[in-house]
């Protein structure tokens, strides 16, 4: 029976601009500890300046640096201690000329000081200090600003949230911060081989291990996700997805889900005009030239190679598995070979785990044919998503008092 069909990439395509007509994912706020992974809904900025004041980045010695001049071990300087001051205090007055306060990693410069000794320059003096070196005017300082500026995008909108920029928001004051709610995701697995984990093992089946893979990966991104398994029977793959699409579990609104279904309802009419013909000479060119000549590459890098052809859906997928692929001038021929399988294929994967190389090349082995037009379905479908945007637009102005 002839399906309608598009390649991954296509189908990709579609899916995601299926998707981009949503609208923005609503806001929410929420504590700054929770938003590791989450999407800045707008730019969040610098409060205040960071450092707010001009500070030292060294345990050592305040000082006027006009009063360094000439200091060496062999010609020390000698000044009297007049204040100490550590990380959290606030100077109580102004370093006077001639003198020096001691000072540790962080605290703030006191007013006329312009530079910092390191300690181990001096003899670490109390009451008074020998200075072994002279010191430049704004050495070692770490002046108000320096880090952050106050206004500065810490992470503009539509950043993904990071240990680190949590951290500058905080030394910001941030307690809670402005994201958009996750998006929920429905992945079905279809099979009728596929068994649950957990599920009694039975002879010709297998266990759903990309559903819960898939499903992990989409939830470390962020998203809520929602996951079942089908067999291969079309009514009820397309009950499933209804069943999905119909129950979202989070953050998109009744509306957004709508949109979404018309979007998605749109792509499946423009798609079942044409239907999918096998094209003999890519299959012939995919098994009789590209996979004996990856098998000959194979052989010289200490690979394998495996061939597969799925008739149904007349896709071909040829992979490479090895430590590593290299070619270069020393093998003209399989240089030249592994450039023509490049060129050939749809789509091309690669992935890297515990030191061995996997290179999946996907070959669309048909051509699609137009069959049927579907304009007036078509033109129906565009027509319920324009009223559809329409009535959206009118329902948020009713809502923001526009209307």
């Amino acid at each position: 029976m002839n399906q309608p069909f598009c390649s991954p990439v296509k189908a990709l395509r579609s899916v995601l601009d299926a998707a981009a007509l949503l609208p923005s994912p609503s806001p929410e706020t929420i504590p700054l500890e929770a938003a590791c992974g989450r999407i800045a809904a707008a730019d969040l900025c610098a409060r205040m300046d960071q450092p707010p004041f001009d500070r030292s980045p060294l345990d050592g010695y305040a000082l006027h640096s006009a009063d360094t001049a000439g200091a060496s071990r062999e010609n020390p300087v000698t000044l009297p201690v007049v204040m100490k001051l550590y990380a959290g205090d606030a100077p109580a007055a102004a370093l006077p000329a001639g003198c020096a306060a001691r000072i540790m990693t962080g605290a703030p410069l006191p007013p006329g000081a312009d530079c910092v000794l390191m300690q181990e320059l001096t003899d670490s003096g109390e009451e008074t200090v020998q200075l072994y070196a002279a010191v430049k005017p704004l050495q070692n300082v770490v002046f108000r600003g320096e880090d952050v500026a106050a206004g500065a995008v810490i992470a503009p909108a539509g950043t993904v949230l990071t240990p680190a920029h949590l951290g500058v928001l905080a030394g910001q004051g941030y307690a809670e911060v402005t994201v958009c709610r996750p998006l929920t995701v429905g992945i079905l697995s279809t099979g009728s081989e596929l068994l649950e984990p957990g599920a009694p093992w039975a002879p010709g089946k297998i266990y759903d291990a990309n559903g819960i893979q898939n499903a992990a990966r989409l939830g470390q991104l962020g998203f809520a996700v929602q996951r079942r398994h089908c067999s291969d029977d079309p009514e009820e793959i397309a009950g499933q997805m209804k069943e999905l699409l119909a129950e979202p579990q989070t953050s998109p609104s009744e509306r957004e889900w709508q949109r979404f279904r018309l979007s998605m309802e749109l792509v499946n009419a423009q798609e079942s005009q044409y239907t999918r013909v096998k094209n003999e000479e890519r299959w012939k060119r995919l098994e009789q030239e590209f996979y004996p000549a990856l098998c000959v590459i194979a052989k010289t890098q200490g690979g394998r190679v495996e061939l597969n052809i799925k008739e149904d859906t007349l896709i071909g997928q040829l992979v490479y598995i090895g430590e590593g692929l290299t070619l270069g001038s020393s093998n003209p021929e399989g240089l030249a070979a592994f450039s023509r399988i490049v060129a050939a294929a749809e789509d091309i994967f690669v992935s890297i785990h515990d030191g061995c190389s996997k290179f999946q090349f996907i070959f669309c082995l048909h051509d699609k044919v137009f069959v049927e037009d579907h304009a007036e379905q078509i033109a129906k479908i565009k027509e319920k998503i324009r009223l559809h945007r329409m009535e959206t637009m009118r329902l948020h102005r009713m809502l923001s008092g526009k209307d």
